[in-house]
């Protein structure tokens, strides 16, 4: 992932969080399943 705020980036996945939806649909790949689980599994592996 490319970002030039790691902070914002970090705000944002803890937003859609919070969503705690069973299902992603973005607008590229396939349908996330479990996406909060995902996310917060995805920020807490980032680099500090």
């Amino acid at each position: 992932m490319f970002t030039l705020d790691r902070a914002e980036t970090l705000r944002s996945f803890g937003k859609l969080a919070e969503i705690d939806a069973n299902v992603a649909c973005v607008g590229h790949g396939e349908p996330i399943a479990g996406p909060r689980t995902r996310l917060e599994a995805v920020a807490a592996a980032l680099p500090p």
